[in-house]
């Protein structure tokens, strides 16, 4: 049995019908589900490419390899750990702020990042 059982038609022109599909594909949505998204609040966003996510793990991998030389030097007393852990956790920053610039956020929340593509004025 189906969960959405009620059908809502709306009348557009073909360049709003054009915009929504458009949209909904970008955000690797079918247009119903964008629809419930946008009516949910959510703003959705658009799918990243396979090079942010490639660019994502590097620089995860980076950030890790960064501890773990961070903590072999500081046995060894070699290095400046806390500077070193400092710039290490600023790469590990970087990565969380990439991975949030695709989390969909409720309509409203304001975190400079997300765009709302739905919206014609967004680049």
């Amino acid at each position: 049995m189906r969960k959405r059982d009620v059908l809502i038609q709306h009348w557009l022109n073909g360049a709003e019908v054009k915009r929504l599909r458009n949209n909904a594909a970008l955000c690797g949505m079918s247009v119903s589900e964008y629809v419930r998204q946008l009516i949910n609040g959510y703003a959705p966003v658009c799918i990243p490419s396979i090079e942010y996510f490639s660019l994502l793990k590097e620089l995860r991998a980076i950030g890790n390899n960064m501890h773990q030389i961070a903590y072999r030097a500081n046995s060894m007393h070699l290095l400046d750990t806390p500077y070193y852990k400092k710039n290490a956790d600023k790469v590990l920053e970087v990565c969380d702020y990439l991975f949030s610039l695709h989390l969909p956020v409720k309509v409203g929340e304001i975190n400079g990042y997300n765009k709302n593509v739905g919206n014609p004025q967004s680049p």
